[in-house]
């Protein structure tokens, strides 16, 4: 369905190849069960994400509340 409108603009190609690059997307957030950043992307598939702003693109930061001698034991 989505692939027939799609081809309907003069830029049918780069709207095809952006369709499924967020068809990848969508398979590993939901086939894979794993965080976008674990993935192998390349750079139009990067640009894109980027777009996207996800969370699980983004880098974890641990924030722990602890002495330093605490950290270090």
């Amino acid at each position: 369905m989505l692939r027939g409108q799609v081809s309907r603009d003069g830029k049918a190609k780069e709207k095809k190849d952006r369709l499924d690059m967020t068809i990848k997307i969508h398979a590993w957030l939901t086939e894979e069960k794993k965080d976008v950043r674990f993935g192998q992307w390349n750079f139009k598939e990067v640009d894109l994400l980027n777009e996207y702003n996800l969370l699980t693109a983004k880098p974890g930061i641990y924030l722990v509340n602890m002495s330093e001698k605490d950290f270090i034991r």
